[in-house]
């Protein structure tokens, strides 16, 4: 499992990194104190203070089409949903907090005056000598582990995908165009 999950990973942030023109992509994870790992099962994200997805699922075909999960996502689109987009914005400070040893309104103070997440995320992380969040690092991965995870070998999107040729499916079909370096 962890062969076919890590190296999917891995492969997918390396095509996020290459497409983020605007180098806004960026993924942490929480440490102890003393640098240990936090194991975080939970899967919250957060988009521009407007939607909220708690759930389940993981990223990997495995938990999104075989696998049963439940995920809900709350929007703060429209007029009507207003106050949840400030919901939604006290969630995510809440939660950087946390992890930051701080407090939710510091991190909203220090969003509002430099009016970037990153970084207050960086500036926090520096700060603090309790637990942090740490830039996650992409491993290096073998030619072989990459070719797993390009052709969905270990992690096909379906029952049926098993049976199809290589060149009909694999983690970036329908998108390797878009992967190209600029």
């Amino acid at each position: 499992e962890p062969i076919a999950m890590d190296s999917a990973r891995a492969r997918l942030l390396e095509a996020l990194r290459r497409i983020d023109k605007h180098d806004r992509f960026r993924l942490y994870h929480p440490v102890t104190a003393q640098g240990a790992e936090i194991y975080v099962h939970a899967k919250v994200m957060v988009v521009d203070n407007q939607f909220l997805r708690v759930g389940s699922s993981n990223f990997n075909n495995r938990s999104l089409r075989l696998d049963t999960e439940c995920d809900v996502v709350l929007s703060g689109v429209g007029p009507e949903n207003a106050e949840l987009c400030e919901e939604i914005a006290l969630l995510r400070n809440d939660l950087i907090a946390e992890h930051l040893a701080t407090t939710p309104d510091e991190v909203a103070r220090r969003l509002k005056s430099s009016g970037s997440l990153i970084s207050v995320i960086e500036a926090l992380r520096g700060e603090t000598s309790g637990r942090t969040l740490q830039a996650f690092e992409m491993p290096e991965l073998s030619d072989i582990e990459e070719w797993l995870a390009d052709n969905e070998i270990l992690d096909p999107e379906g029952p049926d995908a098993l049976f199809e040729p290589l060149s009909k499916r694999g983690l970036f079909y329908g998108w390797r165009k878009r992967l190209q370096p600029h």
